[in-house]
């Protein structure tokens, strides 16, 4: 069972579990539903937040939390065979809620004012975060396939970051 929202670290937990093959159920929480403050979900996640993974009697909160448990019990090639391997996937994770999380949490609160209430420079924020995101991302595919030339490794890079389809058309001959 899963507790979460639509947002960056939600779709993460969905798509591993789409990408592993875990079945599950998703239950609607987060501050939209106003239910995560709640006795019964403060003792599933002291912190109040989503996502948050049940999984028999197993509970875990924190996306990169839920991944690392997830990609362990169900499908441990995915995090890589050696401790290089697991460096790799896991300085993705890191870096994607260390680089691209705050941006994209104040831009997408800032989106949903109205258009005189979001920051003076909100239209030249949005699209200086988009190209920077594009460059950092499709460089790093651009990267990922010039080292390793295995396309499934690279779209997993991709997928994860939720940008695949950047890079295509600069995979290496």
């Amino acid at each position: 069972q899963v507790f979460h929202e639509v947002t960056l670290q939600g779709r993460k937990v969905i798509f591993a579990l789409e990408e592993i093959g875990v079945k599950y159920a998703r239950e609607d929480y987060g501050r939209q539903f106003n239910n995560t403050t709640t006795p019964e979900y403060k003792k599933l996640n002291p912190n109040s937040k989503v996502p948050t993974l049940l999984e028999g009697d197993t509970v875990i909160w924190e996306s990169n939390a839920i991944l690392r448990y997830l990609a362990a019990v169900h499908k441990p090639a995915l995090t890589g065979a050696t401790p290089a391997e697991k460096s790799y996937v896991e300085r993705w994770m890191d870096w994607v809620l260390a680089s691209l999380n705050s941006p994209y949490l104040a831009m997408f609160r800032d989106s949903k004012k109205e258009p005189a209430e979001r920051a003076p420079d909100f239209a030249a924020q949005l699209a200086d975060h988009a190209i920077a995101n594009e460059m950092a991302v499709g460089g790093s595919l651009q990267q990922c396939q010039a080292q390793h030339r295995q396309d499934h490794d690279c779209d997993i890079v991709g997928k994860v970051l939720g940008w695949r389809g950047i890079g295509e058309g600069r995979r290496p001959s």
